[in-house]
């Protein structure tokens, strides 16, 4: 959801995104408010935490296996065909969490995503 928004808000230097964080970061609608004690809204963000927690500890799992661990940079690598099978299985259910978080049923593409939230900005 996060990258979606950036590729869109993003500038650009060369062929590189220029994160900003008045530009992109601060400006993305958020799925819940930080005092939302709903039991949806606990819920939502202890799946979000414990996903996020899969991440870290897939790439530790990878990370910790030799002296030449790859760096997150070849963990990333989107020319490589799914050699960190753990990585992508994590990632996949956060973003199945942050999805459900949104309430976003769409496609799976940047452009529903984006189309969703706009929708949030212009709500709010």
């Amino acid at each position: 959801m996060h990258n979606a928004f950036m590729r869109l808000t993003a500038g650009r230097m060369k062929s590189d995104y220029s994160y900003s964080n008045t530009i992109v970061y601060n400006n993305i609608p958020y799925p819940l408010d930080a005092n939302d004690e709903s039991n949806k809204a606990v819920i939502a963000k202890e799946a979000i935490g414990l996903a996020a927690q899969a991440v870290l500890d897939a790439r530790k799992l990878y990370q910790d296996i030799s002296e030449n661990a790859p760096m997150l940079a070849k963990l990333y690598n989107t020319y490589m065909i799914d050699p960190y099978p753990e990585l992508t299985k994590a990632h996949i259910a956060l973003d199945k969490a942050v999805d459900k978080a949104y309430g976003y049923k769409g496609k799976g593409d940047d452009a529903s995503r984006v189309e969703l939230l706009l929708k949030k900005i212009a709500d709010a």
